[in-house]
């Protein structure tokens, strides 16, 4: 099976943000293009947590305990990555 090549997507975007992605990518070791997919990437993941977590926050119970699992996730996540990047940098 063959894969479809990727499509070139052109993005304007404010020079400051632009120098916010490169200065994290480097910081990351990876290339500004991979900063901005990962990026792009964690936003996806956070709407579909969301649209799977908002029934939860219908009620007083459920919101709070919807705010201490996004807690969790996020700070899972982030170990994760850090793990990943470390990982990276040593190999």
């Amino acid at each position: 099976m063959t894969t479809k090549p990727t499509q070139p997507y052109p993005i304007r975007m404010p020079q400051e943000m632009r120098s916010q992605f490169e200065r994290a990518a480097k910081e990351s070791g990876r290339s500004l293009h991979a900063e901005i997919m990962i990026r792009l990437e964690r936003s996806l993941e956070y709407d579909r947590e969301k649209a799977i977590l908002s029934p939860l926050a219908s009620n007083s119970i459920g919101n709070e305990l919807l705010e201490k699992l996004a807690a969790v996730l996020s700070e899972i996540y982030g170990q994760a990555n850090k793990m990943a990047e470390d990982t990276k940098k040593t190999s």
